[in-house]
């Protein structure tokens, strides 16, 4: 057969297509040489395979001599992504300008011009070191990120800073972005995903802070103008406000980086007053969206909770997890939620709910848990119940030792899944240095889940049921959605 396969291996050489024709043939019958060479053991007299050896990321924390905090987590590897993290967002301005960040991030994503580079220098210095850009616009934080090199830090930092700080807002080029802007707007607010968050906490704050429109809309933005813009610029980036942000950098690297990006910064200048930052008031209440959709009616049901600040912020978490949920149908597999109590006890019990979820958000002074689910019209009574039913559940039904134990785990896993994202990451060190002036880990968090008990979790939800609800519905026919005093009644 050794003799077969030499004739075989020689004719590949010289006819390649007829060749390996007859040497897959003979690999199939079971003939191949290498029939008996072991796939899970190391070959003799070859080398032990080796790659690259990373020591445990190193998370430090220093301030420039002008206010502008330093964070870094140095992971070692070759990317880095570094950029910078305003402490601005909808939640400090007033109801008509509160889109206005949203729109200056959303212009600025486009490569805005500034006044030291024309839009083709800007674009074209940075994809010439081969880096990206984000530029996310939240209620609470605007951050800027850049992935590139470690070798192309400081390039990339002076784009972010440059963009961040001396963006041209000349009234005719803000006027002349807003209908791109609105046109984009509108395509992501089709969108269910986005757009039932938005009612949520509009709703659940009405008129105030986080309940503030994050997007301009097109009754307002009018009244955002390039000197309303450059108020804003010069207002909240301030070095006080502003932390320069490092993964996958060396600290003594980034302190370097930032003071020659962000060093000339001055605190006050610019700025003749001091902004104050309004306490969050919850007030629950309902909106209804009449739209036609997707044909199927959408429900929120909220209430407020743990901040970040909170002692049960984790137990929170945990619950979160261990409600759950699901779509009727999306793509299987570990960690899909099947075991949850949304999951087993509604999605699967139901066949008429498309879609039943949790979810939370967290800020530093206030958070939001919602309920959330989907279902033809005229089912849309039925599944407030059930979402209601739930919700009472997690207050009433003490979690199990099984159903804790496994809400803890995927809890502590799902973090250190998302850290494997540099992008995750990047904000998470950005967030944590700005709330709490310290950065833990994914294996730091892991014993203060491991502590949360299942009396933790039922007081959590019990606290959430006592405030006022929040009701959200949006699509063509709400006509089965029941009203906010209904809901409340059965609290």
């Amino acid at each position: 057969m050794n003799t077969l396969t030499k004739v075989v291996s020689t004719a590949t050489k010289q006819v390649p297509t007829v060749g390996r024709l007859t040497e897959t043939a003979i690999n199939f019958a079971g003939f191949s040489q290498y029939q008996n060479v072991p796939l899970h053991e190391q070959l003799a007299e070859t080398p032990e395979p080796t790659g690259p050896i990373y020591g445990d990321a190193k998370i430090t924390m220093s301030t420039l001599s002008n206010g502008v905090r330093v964070v870094s987590r140095d992971t070692g590897e070759v990317m880095s992504n570094v950029g910078i993290y305003v402490d601005v967002g909808s939640r400090f301005l007033a109801p008509h300008s509160s889109g206005a960040i949203h729109y200056l991030a959303d212009m600025q994503m486009n490569f805005f011009p500034t006044k030291t580079r024309s839009l083709l220098q800007a674009s074209t210095d940075f994809y010439r070191m081969g880096s990206t850009m984000q530029i996310s616009a939240y209620r609470d934080c605007l951050l800027y990120r850049g992935e590139c090199f470690r070798s192309s830090i400081q390039g990339t930092m002076d784009v972010v800073a440059d963009l961040a700080m001396n963006s041209e807002l000349e009234n005719w080029i803000v006027n002349e972005k807003k209908n791109e802007y609105l046109w984009r707007r509108g395509d992501n607010l089709d969108n269910t995903e986005e757009l039932i968050p938005e009612l949520m906490h509009q709703a659940a704050y009405c008129g105030n802070t986080y309940g503030l429109p994050l997007h301009m809309q097109d009754t307002t933005q009018g009244e955002v103008s390039g000197e309303v813009m450059r108020y804003l610029q010069a207002a909240f980036f301030q070095p006080s406000r502003i932390i320069a942000v490092g993964v996958g950098v060396a600290h003594e690297a980034l302190e370097d980086v930032a003071f020659n990006s962000l060093g000339h910064l001055r605190e006050g200048e610019g700025v003749n007053s001091e902004i104050a930052k309004a306490a969050p008031n919850y007030t629950g209440g309902e909106l209804r969206l009449s739209r036609e959709l997707d044909g199927q009616v959408h429900v929120g049901l909220c209430f407020e909770t743990e901040n970040w600040h909170s002692k049960d912020v984790m137990a929170m978490s945990v619950l979160n997890v261990l409600m759950g949920g699901g779509g009727s149908f999306s793509p299987g597999g570990p960690g899909k939620g099947m075991y949850s109590r949304l999951y087993q006890d509604a999605l699967a019990r139901f066949n008429w709910i498309s879609h039943i979820s949790c979810n939370h958000s967290v800020f530093e002074d206030t958070g939001l848990f919602s309920y959330y689910g989907t279902s033809q019209p005229e089912h849309a009574g039925r599944l407030v119940d059930v979402m209601i039913h739930q919700a009472k559940q997690a207050a009433e039904k003490v979690a199990s030792p099984e159903e804790l134990a496994r809400a803890k785990n995927c809890l502590a896993a799902n973090i250190c899944y998302e850290y494997e994202k540099r992008e995750v990451q990047f904000e998470d060190v950005a967030r944590q240095a700005a709330v709490y002036g310290t950065v833990k880990s994914p294996e730091e968090w892991q014993p203060i889940i491991e502590a949360v008990t299942a009396q933790d979790v039922q007081r959590v939800a019990q606290k959430m049921i006592k405030t006022t609800p929040t009701l959200v519905s949006a699509g063509g026919d709400l006509s089965q959605v029941p009203t906010h005093s209904q809901v409340s009644a059965k609290f």
